[in-house]
């Protein structure tokens, strides 16, 4: 399952079935999330990098008027969208 299938299944509102590709790959990219998160949370970061960490969480570009203080906190990131 690509990133986009995971998202469009999401947007559907169709249930997630224990187990099934959705579940396994929101469990992957959650774990995937867990990271980034803790390395935004963790330390200084310049907005610049602050971006690009956004970026790797979200899958996506982040408009660059976006801006963040840290704590953050997501379910697995890629069905996020800010702008």
């Amino acid at each position: 399952m690509t990133v986009q299938e995971f998202r469009d299944y999401m947007a559907s509102g169709k249930p997630v079935v224990g187990y099934s590709d959705v579940h396994m790959m929101f469990h992957r990219l959650s774990q995937e999330a867990l990271r980034i998160t803790a390395e935004i949370n963790g330390s200084y970061h310049t907005p610049e990098q602050l971006h690009e960490l956004l970026e790797e969480l979200f899958g996506r570009k982040v408009p660059q008027s976006v801006g963040m203080f840290p704590p953050f906190h997501t379910d697995c990131g890629k069905n996020t969208v800010l702008g």
